[in-house]
């Protein structure tokens, strides 16, 4: 869609229990109206499960936005195997 982007590759190594969290523009533009929004979304969704991370960071984001201004879709994976 856009010649000049160049997409970004980086290489991590996973581990038994990591979560991965994937979110649209719609829940990244959430943090440019509050600072620290990311870090406290993450504080708080700790030890719960995949679906009530997703479900609570979605929530968090919708009301630091008040209301959803944009289509916003969080996905948040566990590695349960190595």
């Amino acid at each position: 869609i856009l010649e000049e982007m160049k997409p970004q590759q980086t290489c991590v190594e996973l581990k038994v229990g990591d979560v991965i969290v994937m979110f649209s523009d719609g829940v990244a533009d959430a943090e440019n109206g509050s600072d620290g929004l990311y870090s406290e979304m993450i504080r708080l969704a700790k030890g719960r499960s995949v679906q009530e991370m997703a479900e609570h960071l979605l929530t968090m984001a919708v009301a630091a936005r008040n209301g959803a201004k944009d289509d916003m879709t969080v996905i948040v994976v566990r590695v349960i195997r190595g």
